[in-house]
């Protein structure tokens, strides 16, 4: 009987010692604490966000996970329950028909349902390294032009750093939820996604619970959690993007001889990074989950399982364009293999699982996300560099606009801060 939580444990702490070790090594004049900075708000960050994702009623984790202390219960409503609902009341009421509510308590379960809100130590360690290091394959690939425009340095590199790393994770945990994840019907009627031949493996790290606002189309995980995946990756990446390494960032400007002396920007970051996400989440939730119901006020009819696939097929389809469209003029060759290790520790850990509970479904999942994987890693490896960056719609200081290549000092490619 293999201890898959003992597994899972040991594997996101090797992983997260090994990229907390490597931001510690990247301390010096131009860079000092920002890479240990920002992988500690990812930490931070992750871990707000399954606190506030839990308490959506929708799911928990096995308790032989280490959990973080604290964490309340859903028979005991909590400050962070009551302001997180509020806040989505105020969201909601720029959806038209009826605004969808926060409940704590998840009902009609043949168990007892969500008896808590623990959040898994490992589970946010592995989250946190993940995001990080894919932030860090969207600095290397996508490299900002020493004539860069506000709009490029602002608007179009945060914004293709964002949808890469979305992307990458959604294509990880398209394959790791079916693998490890559980599923009870709360429904009253029948289950939706009951006649589906899509079954996951059912190892059991999380349960989820789902009704007829919230089914398990995908292999028994509903769309809305690839939601959440998409909208928390997308915000924190984008936003970091921005406030990348330099002299004159944000978290630059917190920067001091003592660490304590980082605390008050710590807190507005991951405040302003918190709204953000969740703001994102639950408007892009709507969409994928009830956009259907609000075609029906135009007499236009579509199945729930047809809409959620269509619409977060619509969601990934425009990232990626966008992405292959915009970062193209970035792209900039160079590979570091450790911030491949969260995701390709992952992909083990499932070819693990399979080895135990094989099912021929899962076992084509687990080779196309894998494929889609070392499809990005050999494009980041052999592709040349861009040849020309979009020209800048103004003349940057000092001379005037080129369409050309970036150049560094001894005339090759430019280097970003934070590769």
């Amino acid at each position: 009987m293999v201890d898959w939580p003992g597994l899972f444990t040991v594997a996101a702490f090797v992983v997260y010692i090994a990229v907390f070790r490597w931001a510690l090594t990247q301390k010096s004049k131009l860079h000092k604490w920002h890479h240990c900075v920002v992988l500690i708000l990812a930490t931070l960050f992750w871990w707000l966000g399954e606190a506030l994702a839990i308490r959506f009623g929708k799911y928990q984790y096995d308790a032989r996970f280490m959990m973080f202390p604290f964490s309340g219960d859903p028979q005991h409503p909590d400050l962070l329950q009551h302001y997180l609902g509020s806040y989505i009341g105020l969201l909601a009421r720029a959806l038209p028909g009826k605004p969808p509510t926060l409940s704590s308590v998840v009902t009609g379960c043949q168990s007892l349902g969500q008896t808590r809100w623990e959040v898994a130590v490992p589970v946010v360690l592995l989250e946190s390294a993940l995001v990080f290091t894919m932030l860090n394959l969207a600095y290397q690939r996508f490299v900002e032009p020493k004539n860069a425009t506000w709009q490029q340095k602002y608007i179009y590199l945060p914004a293709i750093t964002g949808a890469f790393c979305a992307l990458l994770m959604v294509n990880l945990t398209f394959v790791l939820d079916p693998v490890v994840s559980t599923k009870e019907w709360c429904g009253a009627g029948k289950d939706p996604a009951a006649l589906d031949s899509l079954r996951g493996l059912n190892i059991g790290l999380w349960h989820w619970f789902t009704n007829e606002n919230n089914p398990g189309y995908w292999f028994d995980v509903p769309l809305g959690n690839y939601v959440a995946w998409f909208a928390a990756t997308l915000v924190f990446t984008a936003f970091y993007r921005v406030d990348r390494p330099g002299p004159q960032r944000l978290i630059k400007w917190f920067e001091a001889n003592y660490w304590f002396r980082y605390v008050p920007g710590m807190i507005l970051l991951l405040f302003l990074a918190t709204i953000a996400g969740t703001t994102l989440y639950f408007y892009l939730g709507a969409f994928v989950g009830r956009g259907n119901q609000f075609l029906e006020s135009f007499h236009i009819r579509v199945d729930q399982r047809t809409w959620q696939f269509f619409a977060m097929g619509v969601v990934l389809a425009l990232a990626g364009i966008f992405v292959a469209l915009r970062g193209r003029h970035y792209r900039h060759r160079k590979f570091t293999a450790l911030f491949w290790l969260p995701q390709f520790t992952i992909f083990g850990f499932c070819f693990a699982a399979i080895l135990f509970n094989s099912e021929l479904l899962v076992i084509v999942l687990l080779g196309a996300t894998v494929g889609v994987a070392m499809v990005v890693q050999r494009w980041e490896r052999q592709f040349a560099d861009a040849a020309t960056v979009p020209p800048p719609t103004a003349p940057p200081p000092g001379g005037a606009a080129t369409g050309r290549a970036p150049t560094g000092p001894a005339g090759g490619p430019a280097t970003d801060l934070g590769a």
